[in-house]
């Protein structure tokens, strides 16, 4: 890193590249997926379960810190990204550490100004996985399902077509990213982006 550039920029700018990386290179295999020109680039700010629409969680964040202290499996990081204020929790990297969708969502629980809201964990709507076909095995024909059998609401989020390939349902996906974790192709196939990126334009 040089020494000019500030540890916060430093992120920034890598999120901001990771963003527009995914955007070229991950197409959103959805449920009734309508056709449209492709969405514009969104920030690749993926929070904490139960977090409230972004201009609500913005407003009564406060950077605590609290909910980053609370996770068990040191998943969300206290920082900024790519168009975020600093000092607001996100999650960086679900492919490398997924949420867990822990029993309570102690991170939710743990939140003074309710920014995050604990809820039931089949309701959790961090972002939304998509898949990429060029990479996925099952879309060249080979069987492999590992995405399917590590997704805790398996044939409900994400389930197997016709031809036996990954097909994510854009309604029940809660975005923990467990399947993208457990994807056995290189580089992986599937990536989590936030809903509203991932979302089909009319």
């Amino acid at each position: 890193m040089p020494d000019s550039m500030s540890r916060q920029e430093f992120l920034r700018r890598g999120l901001g590249q990771l963003g527009r990386s995914l955007f070229r290179g991950f197409a959103p295999v959805l449920e009734a997926t309508a056709p449209g020109p492709p969405p514009a680039p969104t920030p690749v700010v993926l929070r904490p379960p139960g977090a409230l629409p972004e201009p609500e969680f913005l407003a009564r964040c406060t950077g605590c810190n609290r909910c980053v202290e609370r996770c068990p499996h040191d998943v969300i990081s206290l920082s900024g990204g790519d168009g975020a204020p600093t000092r607001t929790p996100f999650l960086p990297g679900l492919a490398a550490k997924p949420c867990f969708l822990c029993e309570g969502l102690p991170c939710a629980e743990a939140c003074p100004e309710g920014a995050l809201v604990p809820v039931p964990a089949e309701e959790v709507r961090i972002g939304i996985a998509v898949v990429d076909p060029r990479t996925c095995f099952a879309f060249k024909g080979q069987h492999c399902d590992y995405c399917i059998d590590r997704c805790p609401y398996s044939e409900q989020a994400i389930f197997a077509d016709d031809q036996d390939r990954p097909v994510v349902s854009a309604e029940r996906c809660t975005g923990c990213g467990l399947c993208a974790h457990f994807c056995v192709s290189s580089p992986g196939s599937i990536a989590v982006l936030p809903r509203e990126a991932a979302a089909p334009r009319a």
